[in-house]
């Protein structure tokens, strides 16, 4: 992701990302922890159940992202040995872009996702 993010701060004046600020839930902020620590476990599974009402009642959508999306997203986050995703928090972000050759980096708040709230984070 690095060297994308370096090329995109060379070839843009602007970069713009969308995405959930999982500062408790990303794999950069458990590195060297347990992912199955009892507070990490009831916050990921609470915000599954909230996810899950969501497209239950979507008949048979909604049985295909919870089987095919969902479930497997979820047992990702206790398996050390896969990764089914690479979310970081904003901090995360902030410093990768910093890191990637942009001077300024703003985020601004979007909508309140049953995942995680989610950023619009403005490189410059």
């Amino acid at each position: 992701r690095r060297l994308v993010l370096k090329w995109i701060q060379s070839h843009c004046k602007r970069f713009l990302l969308v995405e959930f600020d999982v500062h408790f839930f990303g794999r950069a902020a458990m590195k060297g922890q347990d992912l199955r620590s009892p507070g990490r476990v009831q916050a990921v599974v609470e915000a599954f159940e909230r996810g899950l009402a969501e497209y239950e009642d979507l008949g048979d959508d909604g049985e295909r992202v919870i089987q095919g999306f969902l479930c497997p997203v979820l047992e990702g986050y206790f398996d050390s040995n896969v990764a089914t995703n690479f979310e970081q928090g904003l901090v995360d972000w902030k410093e990768e872009l910093l890191e990637a050759g942009f001077s300024s980096i703003s985020h601004e708040h979007v909508y309140d996702y049953w995942w995680a709230p989610a950023f619009c984070i403005c490189a410059q």
